[in-house]
């Protein structure tokens, strides 16, 4: 969790999605977010992690269908339960 405590420190922008939530980034960031997102999807199936990277962002979406998940997805992100 202290990578993503980190990584949210250098966010530009966090928005709730109706299942999760999206995070950009300096597109500079990439290597290292590609690297988290891919560590985190092998350890937590329940969660559907996406990123996207152009020019001049890079943008990870972390969702996930299940309810339970909230909690992990507010962790991650840095964003209050709703």
């Amino acid at each position: 969790m202290l990578e993503w405590a980190d990584l949210q420190d250098r966010a530009t922008s966090v928005e709730r999605l109706p299942t999760g939530a999206r995070m950009r980034f300096a597109a500079v960031l990439a290597p290292l977010i590609a690297d988290l997102a891919t560590r985190e999807a092998a350890c937590c199936a329940f969660l559907d992690i996406s990123t996207d990277v152009t020019d001049d962002e890079a943008v990870v979406e972390v969702t996930s269908q299940d309810p339970d998940a909230r909690p992990v997805i507010s962790l991650l992100a840095g964003i209050p339960l709703q």
